[in-house]
């Protein structure tokens, strides 16, 4: 049984349901006019903006909290 007090190890990779919740969560947030971090180069999908805004890195809010546990 872990302790509370102890740090916690995870790897440094995102797993296919961290990575869903991100892109969804930030598709939503797109979708109800939230400021793009990336420059469009023709795409309306939110979802295509999420994708490419997380191959870019560009999701600090998300990437912060799933890179530094």
């Amino acid at each position: 049984r872990q302790q509370a007090n102890q740090k916690r190890i995870t790897t440094p990779y995102m797993t296919k349901y961290e990575r869903a919740r991100v892109l969804g969560t930030r598709a939503l947030q797109i979708a109800m006019c939230a400021p793009v971090m990336v420059e469009l180069e023709g795409e309306t999908d939110p979802l295509l903006i999420a994708m490419k805004e997380l191959n870019f890195e560009h999701i600090p809010q998300f990437l912060d909290v799933l890179t530094h546990p």
